[in-house]
């Protein structure tokens, strides 16, 4: 009796899975479906610093699902699927199937590394099948916990847009509509000539460059500094002279033919200057590359952090302006 009541637990266990099976079968279908049927795509990667605060991201759902709805007349808004997964430095990631809920709650904790926006749409018609699908990726500067980046080595933010669907008008016509809304984001005006402190190039060659006139400034402090000893002596035992004429002798001998200096003063000079270099071309890997201002997705609080770093970014961008490049242009016009 005890194995037939175990037997006829386990038969009800497994017909409860089954059931639950068939609950989720139309949804595999669908997803099965719908992926053969996006038979065409177009995808471009934005790379640019960018701001995108929740106004915008309202303006791009809108003309996402407006786009959706074209496919075809028997689509409503009901039928389009929403999806977001939120990524933050610590690896977390949440996920969220409602649109207000992604707004409302995404940014309260702390700022994402990346979101992820995807719409979709699936309807199997007698006569065809229409499916869409719009995914647009924010990526932020920001590295993960466990990221171990070299100095020079850093991320740059961008904005990726794919588009497929069953149609090749209507995703040349969505990616074209889509497209305008993520230039908006990107963060111009008088941030644009900061964007080239992303650039590996440029920042290699700055660096090198002031790393080189720190080590030309370094090998002459230090060699003046350690000579001041030896180059005291020579007028010590100048000006001790009471012969006017030898007195000249000594000055014109110190001056046509100069004592050298000992080659350690030359070494020390060397390492110490090449020790600055160094530090000076590793500091500017690592700081320069913060003069293009951060990528925000500014949405719940995260609206305010941003806000308040643009404002400070602007009063330290345009003193650096003013005082380290127009302020000494005008002076020297003018004396």
């Amino acid at each position: 009796m005890a194995n037939k009541e175990n037997n006829t637990l386990v038969n009800i266990s497994a017909d409860s899975r089954d059931i639950d099976i068939l609950y989720e079968l139309p949804d595999i279908v669908s997803s099965i479906l719908s992926k053969n049927q996006l038979k065409f795509t177009q995808s471009k990667l934005f790379l640019f610093p960018f701001n995108v605060p929740a106004e915008r991201l309202e303006k791009i759902r809108e003309e996402a699902t407006t786009c959706l709805l074209k496919l075809n007349k028997q689509i409503s808004i009901s039928n389009i699927r929403f999806k977001a997964i939120v990524i933050f430095q610590d690896l977390m990631s949440v996920a969220y199937d409602n649109y207000d809920q992604f707004i409302s709650k995404a940014g309260n904790k702390s700022d994402p590394v990346s979101i992820e926006l995807e719409w979709s749409i699936f309807k199997a018609n007698p006569k065809d099948i229409v499916a869409g699908y719009i995914n647009i990726l924010f990526e932020t500067e920001k590295n993960f916990v466990t990221s171990d980046r070299t100095p020079g080595d850093f991320k740059r933010a961008g904005i990726k847009v794919s588009v497929s669907g069953s149609s090749q008008e209507w995703v040349e016509n969505t990616f074209a509509n889509i497209s305008p809304f993520i230039e908006e984001t990107k963060l111009a005006g008088i941030y644009r000539p900061l964007w080239i402190f992303r650039n590996k190039l440029f920042l290699l060659m700055v660096s090198h460059f002031i790393g080189f006139c720190a080590f030309i400034a370094g090998f002459q402090s230090i060699d003046r500094f350690i000579g001041i000893d030896e180059r005291a002596a020579i007028i010590n035992n100048i000006l001790s002279e009471e012969d006017i004429n030898v007195k000249i002798d000594k000055f014109a001998v110190a001056i046509l033919d100069p004592t050298s200096s000992p080659w350690w003063t030359t070494i020390l000079s060397f390492l110490g200057s090449m020790l600055l270099y160094v530090i000076l071309y590793f500091l500017c890997l690592v700081y320069l590359p913060r003069l293009t201002p951060r990528s925000f997705i500014a949405i719940g609080l995260i609206s305010d952090r941003s806000r308040r770093y643009y404002n400070l970014f602007k009063i330290i961008v345009l003193h650096l302006l003013i005082l380290g490049i127009i302020l000494p242009i005008f002076l020297s016009a003018v004396l």
